[in-house]
């Protein structure tokens, strides 16, 4: 108890330190929270998300959606950039597939310590019985986010979801606020996905009284019906899927953004780093469910402009080079190809125009977002994956496309345009990897429920020399290494197997 204690004042330090309510006039000691209210900053503060943007950038450079090579693609650009000048050289180990940032694994156990006070002290937690709509929304908003970090860890440390799968090592469990010392073992994913949907369960309960007002900034009910939606397709339930987007699109709350209605000369422009362009991640979109993980220091691996606004020779940027390359999945039209990358970049004080690279222009202080685009995608690949090829899902994709094309070249699809639920299920994959491309690690964890498939990258030197770099099908480094942090002190876990992956 006496620990429990202890992290509680810990996490409401800041709070303390500024109502003098909470100090006893005769004593030193801090008083113990107990109402509803002194729980939401512990969960505002300790719950959300906040770091996790940083922490997935070097999980963008292991997928297809990157490469590295020169950054320049004109001769008005190479007079310019630095010549002999390599671009964020330290993420090359991403692209061995080896350490990534021992952050992640870190600040998301953080995150759930924060939901665990808050669900633990729920049976004794006090309120006004005016406050009651106030206490489900604590209890709702906690528990949908507990589910998410532990959908966010085990689609990073554990094998992807499979009814074969189920019983192979996930992560550690962890439900009580209690600090401890004891080693404990992984759990299996069966029991982590299982704890998932026990805690969506409970939060769906208490979202039925919870107080009905939100910001974007919070988990609301159609955010979790969002995540509800996402975690059903990760474990191919197809039913839970439908049910569950349909809630979502039922709310009314989320349209998809029309990009014919934007200004594109606004659009893939910044004036400096911190403002200016367009952002569909921004709050003020119609799609944009809940916003989180605010940094304004978004894809700081990507060295088309640096923070000293420095061009580069080579570096990383969006994939553009082969067939498979994201910007040559957008076909002629596809509005998307010139909102969601960047073009050109203006800094007040140099007064130059520098190349952006198709730097990500998905959000700047609203750096990750979850967007209705999403849960059209999940239901129509729920459709398809159940039902063949079907109506349902072809006009979910009508319903996206029509308002990602120009009036011009938008031309709806039908059944007869695929031969195959297999053809029609890889244009939805398709799709998303499209609409989706840079939020959260979505790319990453379709591959891996994808098949795993191998992924070749290339790294370059202004020398002029290169190296290629294999990650072979079905890899175990489809996987992240649980971190020294973890198992220094945890002799009960196991870590991960890994291939190591040498330059050829």
């Amino acid at each position: 108890m006496r620990n429990r204690i202890y992290l509680l004042c810990c996490l409401l330090f800041p709070l303390l330190a500024a109502c003098d309510d909470y100090l006893k006039d005769d004593s030193d000691d801090l008083l113990i929270p107990s109402s509803v209210n002194d729980y939401l900053p512990v969960l505002l503060g300790e719950g959300y998300p906040d770091g996790l943007a940083t922490n997935l950038e070097q999980v963008l450079l292991m997928t297809d959606d990157v490469e590295m090579g020169p950054l320049y693609y004109d001769d008005a650009m190479l007079s310019r950039v630095n010549v002999g000048v390599d671009g964020n050289s330290e993420g090359e180990h991403a692209y061995t597939w080896g350490t990534i940032s021992e952050d992640i694994w870190e600040d998301v156990y953080a995150n759930i310590l924060g939901c665990n006070v808050v669900i633990e002290a729920l049976p004794t937690m006090t309120y006004a019985d005016s406050e009651y709509d106030l206490y489900c929304k604590l209890a709702a908003q906690a528990y949908t986010l507990r589910a998410y970090h532990y959908f966010v860890l085990v689609n990073l440390y554990a094998k992807p979801w499979s009814e074969a799968n189920l019983d192979e090592l996930g992560v550690v469990m962890r439900v009580s606020p209690d600090i401890t010392s004891e080693a404990q073992p992984r759990a299996t994913l069966g029991e982590i996905y299982a704890l998932i949907n026990e805690d969506l369960e409970r939060a769906e309960v208490y979202f039925q009284d919870a107080r009905k007002q939100y910001m974007k900034w919070e988990i609301s009910p159609a955010a979790f019906y969002f995540l509800k939606s996402r975690v059903a397709l990760f474990q191919e339930d197809w039913d839970g899927v439908i049910e569950s987007s349909q809630s979502f699109i039922e709310l009314g709350e989320h349209d998809i953004t029309d990009l014919n209605g934007l200004d594109l000369t606004t659009c893939g422009i910044l004036r400096s780093v911190n403002s200016g362009g367009y952002w569909i991640n921004d709050s003020d979109a119609s799609e944009v469910v809940f916003c989180f993980a605010k940094s304004w220091l978004s894809y700081q691996y990507f060295a088309g402009v640096n923070t000293s606004y420095s061009n580069f020779t080579i570096g990383y940027h969006p994939s553009w080079t082969g067939a498979n390359a994201l910007l040559n999945q957008y076909e002629a039209g596809d509005l998307r190809r010139d909102v969601y990358f960047g073009k050109m970049f203006y800094e007040d004080s140099y007064d130059l125009m520098y190349a952006f690279q198709a730097m990500p222009m998905k959000g700047q202080e609203e750096r990750e977002a979850w967007r209705s685009p999403e849960v059209y995608l999940n239901m129509a690949e729920a459709y398809a994956r159940r039902d063949g090829v079907c109506q349902e899902a072809i006009d979910l994709l009508n319903e996206l496309r029509i308002k990602k094309m120009t009036q011009e070249s938008y031309v709806a699809k039908t059944i007869g345009d695929f031969d195959s639920v297999e053809e029609l299920v890889d244009f939805i994959w398709e799709e998303r990897r499209r609409e989706l491309c840079f939020e959260e690690a979505m790319r990453f964890w379709d591959l891996r429920r994808q098949g795993m498939p191998e992924i070749t990258h290339m790294v370059y030197w202004t020398d002029g020399t290169s190296q290629s770099y294999v990650l072979e099908a079905g890899s175990p480094n489809y996987l992240l290494q649980i971190p020294a942090a973890e198992t220094d002190y945890n002799s009960a876990i196991k870590n991960n197997d890994r291939d190591i992956i040498v330059g050829q």
